[in-house]
């Protein structure tokens, strides 16, 4: 297919489309129309490109040729192809009103472009610019196809022209197989042995316009096997205020059709859409009459009603009634359109009940509510707690406390049984609490009648003990994390619940911590001193206390080994002969100490220069804090105070030369964990600044 054949048919289709509207949603139609003509993306990309430009670009059709997997919009922002349908869908969705059907045109998967791969219809009329193909076989083998001129014939090869506009595919074919049969002889038989078929081929355009209430009115160019509803998709649908039951059909100056999308969406007839032919006009009215539906139904929306339309249609829209709505009865607000007023008002009410559905016809501006049922049951009691089967039960097999026990399969082993209790409303709704021995109801000796929507409440003994725990800390991989207390649970389980014990651990002092509990429950005070009873463990001579048994609440404490000290390290680093890091070997380090180890200064130490840096610990960082804070408050202007920063470390003074000279003096300074000995290079040059030359 060459492409100056191409952009004569495309360019037909697409200028009305992109005159009115360059909206993504325009290039998505247009390009849905040329695919069902045929035409490849490539193709379809190409004319976009030249389209998009506007006016003046269609003459350029060679030289605006767009790149195939992108579109233009008004805006000359790029859109992939693949995302347009998507964007298209949101614009749908974004241009509702919120009545129902107004989207119907522009849901990107319902596409009222017409099929190409179905029989061409038996009543379709063939007119000018229709192409057709005929096939010829048997004794003759020969294939025709041509266009329908204006004059409303087909050149056929050695007979001329043949008359077949206005005629059927069928008609047609007749026709000119009675033509064909004067050259054809073999056609004319009782026995033929030369046959003809004619089929439809490439179908002429149709222009129609779309006027009134519609989001794109102008006018398009559509394939010939378009419909109505085809035309409206292209013109993006109603606006807000148009209907879409009541979409009118002209042809030559007379109504012919009239569309009720409704019945489409509804019943699935679509009757009334018919196909289009040339100079067509469509007319989108504004809608007469739109109500509004709420409450408990399954489309609560707008809706746009027809003369004489009752709440029965209504709720037919709406799907129904959903699960929890009241069906015996509707609320109707109305506006009195003719503007009285009724003692003041101009509004009124009306409660249709459901055997009026039928009759109560609906009005412009009306508002219909659909209440919801009340969520009580009349015959409803529950039951939570220590029984086999909690949950909710019918009053009609549960007469009573005993009843209903015995319904949800009985008491579990670990049931309270010295009491339960009810909870029930009185006749104003206000909660009673009515309490029993569950002991005597079960036994008989005290029976219980229910009410409707009681609650009764059986206690497990479980639930009314606090929660029993057990904690262990000290020099355990897991410290202060307790465990749900269990009976026979021992010191070396916990142990090992805790995930073991640390390097720094030792078995030779465990303590186990054990609350006194005052066994005189009469007594409200507490008269003796002692409040906790220590126990100590040596699980290194005895074993076997490992296996002592834990009590509820018990902490166990395992302590730090009074010999474990753990490996610190100082860094020298500079001027020495061996720097790096050196592990403390005993308690006491002293400068002197770490140097002698790395083997002195090597001859360029700048000794004197040398410097210790110490990390701060927990304590002399809250310490600074503190100070600062205190500072900023005693200070008139706390600005300089507040832009003080509490680094990791600081720098001690020391006099390296010294301490080595006198190892154990007050130079030689006591080193900690992490102490950093920096000694400097020598240098030798002075720097000079200032008024000189």
């Amino acid at each position: 297919m060459n492409i100056k054949r191409f952009l004569s048919v495309l360019c037909l289709l697409a200028v009305s489309a992109f005159a009115v509207a360059q909206s993504r949603a325009d290039v998505e139609r247009v390009r849905q129309l040329a695919r069902s003509q045929g035409y490849s993306e490539s193709q379809i990309a190409a004319a976009a490109g030249m389209i998009s430009g506007g006016t003046g670009a269609l003459s350029k059709t060679t030289e605006a040729v767009a790149s195939s997997d992108m579109v233009v919009d008004r805006n000359d922002k790029p859109y992939d192809i693949e995302t347009l349908p998507l964007i298209y869908e949101k614009v749908a969705e974004t241009d509702s009103t919120g009545i129902f059907g107004h989207n119907l045109f522009r849901i990107r998967n319902l596409n009222f472009v017409p099929s190409y791969n179905v029989p061409t219809p038996e009543n379709y009329r063939l007119s000018a610019g229709d192409e057709i193909v005929i096939d010829i076989w048997g004794d003759v083998i020969s294939n025709i196809t041509t266009k329908i001129s204006p004059e409303g014939s087909v050149n056929i090869p050695n007979l001329g022209p043949v008359y077949i506009s206005g005629q059927t595919v069928v008609q047609a074919e007749k026709s000119i197989k009675s033509y064909l049969s004067k050259i054809y002889s073999g056609l004319a038989q009782e026995e033929p042995t030369t046959f003809a078929k004619l089929a439809l081929g490439k179908t002429k355009t149709v222009t129609v316009n779309v006027v009134g209430d519609v989001m794109h009115p102008g006018s398009y160019t559509l394939p010939s096997l378009s419909t109505v509803a085809s035309a409206m998709y292209m013109a993006g649908g109603p606006s807000e205020i148009g209907t879409v039951r009541n979409i009118k059909l002209y042809r030559n100056n007379k109504l012919i059709s009239t569309l009720d999308a409704y019945e489409f969406i509804l019943d699935g007839k679509f009757d009334s859409n018919l196909r289009l032919e040339d100079n067509d006009v469509i007319i989108v009215s504004p809608h007469k009459s739109v109500l509004a539906l709420e409450g408990a139904v399954k489309r609560p929306m707008k809706y746009e009603t027809k003369d004489g339309e009752t709440v029965a249609d209504i709720l037919r829209y709406a799907g129904g009634f959903a699960d929890t709505a009241y069906v015996g009865l509707v609320h109707v607000d109305r506006v009195l359109s003719d503007g009285s007023l009724i003692e003041g008002a101009a509004r009124e009410s009306f409660d249709v009940a459901a055997s009026e559905f039928s009759n109560f016809i609906v009005c412009n501006g009306d508002r219909i509510t659909v209440n919801s049922n009340s969520n009580r049951y009349k015959n409803r009691v529950k039951i939570a707690g220590a029984v086999w089967r909690p949950g909710t039960y019918s009053l009609d097999n549960s007469k009573s406390v005993r009843d209903l026990i015995k319904l949800a399969g009985g008491l579990t082993e670990d049931a309270h049984t010295d009491k339960g209790f009810i909870v029930r409303f009185d006749e104003k709704r206000n909660k009673e609490h009515v309490s029993f021995n569950v002991s005597d109801v079960i036994l008989g000796a005290h029976n219980i009648e229910l009410l409707p929507d009681d609650s009764v409440q059986i206690f497990s003994i479980n639930t009314l003990q606090p929660k029993q725990t057990v904690t262990i800390y000290g020099e355990v991989q897991n410290p202060g994390k307790s465990f749900e207390y269990r009976k026979g649970m021992t010191i070396g389980d916990i142990i090992l619940m805790s995930g073991g014990l640390t390097n720094a651990a030792t078995l030779s002092k465990v303590e186990v911590a054990r609350r006194i509990v005052n066994q005189d429950r009469n007594e409200d005070v507490f008269s003796g001193e002692e409040i906790a009873k220590i126990m100590f463990f040596n699980l290194l001579k005895n074993p076997a206390d490992s296996d002592v048994e834990l009590e509820p609440f018990d902490i166990v404490f395992v302590r730090k080994s009074a010999s474990y000290k753990p490996q610190q390290t100082i860094s020298v680093r500079g001027e020495v002969n061996y720097p790096g890091e050196y592990v403390v070997e005993k308690n006491v380090v002293r400068l002197s100490d770490i140097i002698n180890r790395a083997k002195g200064f090597n001859k360029d130490a700048y000794v004197k220069g040398a410097k210790l840096t110490r990390t701060l610990t927990k304590e002399e960082f809250e310490r600074l804090s503190v100070a600062k804070e205190i500072a900023m408050k005693q200070v008139e202007d706390s600005s300089y105070v507040e832009e003080m920063v509490i680094g990791e470390s600081y720098t001690v003074a020391i006099d390296l030369e010294r301490a080595m000279a006198k190892p154990g003096s007050i130079a030689d300074v006591v080193l900690r964990t992490g102490d950093i000995i920096s000694v400097p290079k020598y240098n030798s040059t002075v720097k000079i600044s200032g008024a000189v030359l």
